[in-house]
């Protein structure tokens, strides 16, 4: 598992589908975790918090506020990994997603 300590950069994880983020927060630790776009945003502090698995690909920020923080997932895709939105929606271009992104409007 690695560790995250209190004012070391955030850390960046981009989840498949079907993945989860586990942080690990002891007695005086705790960690933010959200999703710059969407409506993730939590706080976890000594407790063990599990955000996943979702139903498409997710690029999660964690940042410790406070003492170090362990957490891991089963999987990471890089994050500049390209993905396949298919939707019946027209792209957004702030959705958060990296350049490379393939949309696919259906009718």
């Amino acid at each position: 598992m690695p560790t995250l300590r209190a004012n070391e950069a955030e850390v960046r994880l981009r989840l498949s589908v079907g993945d989860a983020l586990t942080v690990v927060a002891p007695a005086g630790s705790s960690a933010r975790v959200f999703h710059v776009n969407e409506t993730i945003d939590s706080t976890v502090s000594g407790a063990t918090s599990t955000f996943g698995p979702y139903g498409a690909v997710r690029t999660l920020h964690l940042r410790c506020t406070a003492g170090a923080v362990d957490w891991s997932q089963p999987s990471q895709l890089p994050v500049n990994a390209a993905s396949v939105v298919v939707s019946s929606a027209a792209p957004v271009d702030a959705d958060g997603r990296p350049d490379g992104t393939i949309y696919i409007q259906t009718a």
